[in-house]
């Protein structure tokens, strides 16, 4: 290991008439400390975006009991409100290029327009693909009941029970199976 100075130059121009040739010098335990620093930094800001990225994964479920419903703002600025006997699973951070939720019950969406991130409530019967609108989805397994009204803008309503089969509905439609 060698302890001599490691010299860098640079020309630096003071005017037309005169030029500088300055030295700056570095000393190899400097760059040494330097070269831990910005590992450092790189290691914590990798496990920052690690973490950042698992939250995002994790799903968060709430459950409406009877006689009550509830409501909700999604990270994206989404409002939900969920009716009574309703389980609603959604993650706690948008990080795909999508955002998608679960829903088994009834809720009301008024969805945060993203055209580039796409709004999916997906039932075990139908998924419904938004960009920016309101709507109400009713889904209940346990009675084989699927339903979805359109109040504001525009959904596909894509069937999970026969693939292949999707429908666009405008405001004021409703879809049943």
């Amino acid at each position: 290991r060698s302890t001599l100075p490691i010299t860098i130059q640079r020309r630096m121009t003071m005017s037309d008439e005169m030029n500088v040739m300055p030295e700056l010098t570095l000393d190899p335990s400097g760059a040494a400390a330097a070269a831990a620093v910005l590992l450092a930094f790189g290691g914590y800001n990798f496990h920052v975006a690690r973490d950042f990225s698992q939250r995002g994964e994790q799903l968060l479920t709430v459950s409406v009991p009877y006689g009550q419903r509830v409501n909700l703002t999604l990270q994206d600025g989404t409002s939900v409100w969920l009716n009574a006997g309703t389980t609603f699973r959604y993650p706690a951070l948008f990080t795909g290029r999508e955002r998608r939720v679960e829903i088994d019950g009834e809720a009301r969406f008024e969805v945060a327009h993203d055209a580039r991130h796409p709004f999916i409530v997906e039932t075990y019967a139908c998924d419904v693909e938004v960009l920016g609108t309101k709507f109400n989805v009713m889904a209940e397994e346990r009675n084989g009941l699927f339903a979805t009204a359109l109040f504001e803008g525009r959904v596909a309503v894509t069937n999970r029970i026969v693939p292949g089969e999707r429908l666009m509905l405008e405001p004021d439609e409703v879809v049943t199976l």
